[in-house]
């Protein structure tokens, strides 16, 4: 059996008719009213978990963890088929943020860890401006898109190295892509010295400790792009981005950055 929400809130068992709905491939709810929840979900509550009903605004959609979002308001299933309603929180984006009373919620910003884009640092809002799915409060490059590292790409190249999770190969807590500032200090300008570093260092793989004009540099610190498909060697798309950041001043991270700094076997946090 499972339960149905009725009009007056309470919840009643209702026969699983999940068999007779699985054709379903959307099924459109209605808008609360003042405040008050007001639903037909006699159908929403018998549909299995695994049964994906499609998207879009006022459409429920099966995100497989129990949660389906319905335009204005969020649809929470549990094990035993408990169907509850309840109004969700927007992002900055005005995007329903989803909740699980329960799950992990490590920051306690009212957001579970799996959705949070900073699970370690408060942000309800959950804004970030360059859409990289990494909140701007724990983002390490604000201004361009730089997401984190996956675990199967830190694998396959462990000279990496990241803090907050994202390509930061110096540790300074600038993203390499919002970075080309190779000597002297990160409050300055982008200059001469740092083509050179630069010029000294392109063509070189970046696996290696052979750049900069000492030949002793990390290579991936000169990784402007952060490419992750193409040769793995500095070369015309690194130089392209280090053109765009020269004469500029690293910037922009989030407040708190550098964040917890982590790198492969081959990479370093010293």
């Amino acid at each position: 059996m499972r339960a149905l929400l009725s009009r007056d809130g309470e919840q009643a068992p209702v026969p699983d008719r999940s068999a007779e709905l699985r054709n379903y491939a959307a099924l459109p709810l209605a808008k609360p009213t003042r405040g008050l929840l007001r639903w037909s979900l006699a159908l929403i509550a018998a549909l299995s978990l695994s049964t994906v009903l499609g998207a879009g605004p006022g459409v429920a959609t099966d995100l497989r963890e129990g949660k389906v979002s319905a335009g204005a308001a969020t649809v929470l299933q549990n094990a035993t088929g408990t169907v509850r309603i309840e109004q969700p929180r927007l992002d900055a984006s005005g995007r329903p943020v989803f909740v699980v009373p329960g799950a992990p919620d490590s920051d306690g910003d009212g957001v579970e860890n799996s959705l949070d884009n900073c699970p370690t640092l408060a942000n309800a809002g959950q804004a970030g401006g360059d859409s990289n799915l990494v909140g701007d409060v724990c983002d390490n490059c604000t201004g361009v898109a730089n997401p984190r590292v996956t675990s199967a790409f830190l694998t396959a190249n462990p000279w990496l190295t990241m803090t907050g999770g994202q390509r930061d190969d110096d540790h300074d807590g600038f993203g390499n892509k919002c970075e080309a500032k190779f000597v002297g200090l990160a409050t300055t300008a982008v200059g001469a010295l740092d083509v050179n570093q630069f010029r000294a260092s392109n063509g070189e793989t970046r696996d290696v400790d052979t750049c900069g004009t000492t030949g002793t540099r990390p290579c991936a610190i000169f990784d402007l792009d952060e490419n992750t498909t193409t040769a793995n060697a500095i070369g015309a798309l690194d130089l392209n981005r280090f053109r765009a950041l020269n004469g500029l001043v690293p910037a922009p991270k989030c407040p708190t950055c550098p964040l917890t700094c982590a790198a492969g076997t081959a990479g370093s946090c010293f």
